[in-house]
């Protein structure tokens, strides 16, 4: 007996709770009852980047399904693929380069090919890929804290819009 999930007017009802480990543990344990005996046309997804902070009364009553990364040699040729549709020509050392930095995210390996796609020189490709580092950034800022602590607030900013923060 299969089911017809169509997007109106189907016979199932999904709901996702994207971030979920955001929500409060009040939220989460009133969830804890429709989730154990959730009616037969009902799915629940809860995704999250930290499952520790989902009451463990919640995550067992889930199948947990592990994202992994992407194998760089996928990303190599992903970013080759969407970039040979987007006309943007890219060399194989930036490629790799996207690859690489993006740690095995897809998405974040898009977000790369698109900060350099209208950049013309390789060596400024290259920097905008480096630049784009959170981690770094996050770095940037605590030392500022740290070692500057008068350093105007707009230098901050500046700092924060450089950086991408879904990279």
């Amino acid at each position: 007996n299969r089911l017809n999930c169509g997007l109106t007017g189907g016979k199932c009802r999904v709901w996702l709770l994207d971030e979920a480990n955001k929500t409060t543990p009040d939220a989460q344990s009133a969830l804890l009852t429709i989730v154990e005996e959730p009616p037969r046309h009902v799915y629940f997804f809860f995704c999250t980047t930290d499952a520790p902070k989902i009451l463990r009364t919640l995550r067992d009553r889930c199948t947990v399904i592990p994202v992994l990364p992407v194998s760089e040699k996928l990303i190599l040729e992903h970013t080759h693929r969407v970039a040979g549709l987007e006309n943007v020509t890219i060399s194989n050392e930036l490629s790799t380069l996207i690859a690489n930095q993006s740690e095995g995210s897809v998405r974040r390996a898009l977000k790369f090919l698109d900060f350099v796609k209208n950049l013309d020189a390789e060596e400024e490709r290259r920097n905008a890929i480096l630049s784009a580092d959170p981690k770094k950034a996050a770095n940037r800022i605590v030392q500022i804290l740290v070692w500057k602590p008068t350093t105007p607030w707009s230098e901050l900013a500046q700092i924060l819009q450089e950086t991408d923060e879904d990279i």
